[in-house]
């Protein structure tokens, strides 16, 4: 039987396709008022029977409010657990796109991935890393001048 937290919802860590709903269901809300199933199979591009099982399962750990016919609400562990991920995924898009230079879909889809991936020190360590470059416009204008021709001397093949 898994642990529960102070909220009352599971303890165990949470999948990568748990926080991709969770996710979801977030930005439906603010986006549409609310999170239905269907709404959320074609926003993850899934099989409706596919949504109801992880419904279910976040359900049974505590993270949402689920009953057929109805619209899905977070419950508050829920609700963190979505913000932190979306804001994981907000924070790599914006540094891949940023900062490496990716282009806005490339990014998007690598935050995605990336967002399951990365610990909390990691994390954390990317979000110092975009505050220290946002609080020095200079410096991060430099580097990415400075990066994009190192990018295009590579691409004609040149050298370092």
């Amino acid at each position: 039987m898994s642990q529960t937290n102070q909220d009352g919802a599971a303890a165990d860590p949470v999948s990568p396709p748990l926080q991709d709903m969770l996710e979801a269901i977030l930005r439906l809300e603010a986006e549409a008022g609310g999170a239905r199933v269907r709404d959320l199979a074609a926003a993850l591009k899934i099989h409706k029977s596919t949504v109801t099982a992880t419904l279910r399962q976040l359900a049974r750990r505590g993270l949402i409010r689920y009953s057929p016919y109805r619209r899905v609400a977070l419950r508050p562990a829920g609700r963190r657990e979505a913000k932190r991920v979306s804001s994981n995924h907000a924070l790599l898009a914006r540094l891949l796109a940023g900062v490496l230079q990716v282009d806005a879909a490339t990014a998007e889809a690598d935050a995605c991935r990336l967002e399951h991936a990365a610990g909390p020190v990691t994390m954390e360590r990317l979000r110092l890393a975009a505050a220290f470059l946002a609080r020095r416009p200079a410096s991060f204008r430099a580097f990415s001048r400075a990066f994009s021709a190192f990018r295009r001397r590579r691409a004609r093949g040149g050298g370092p």
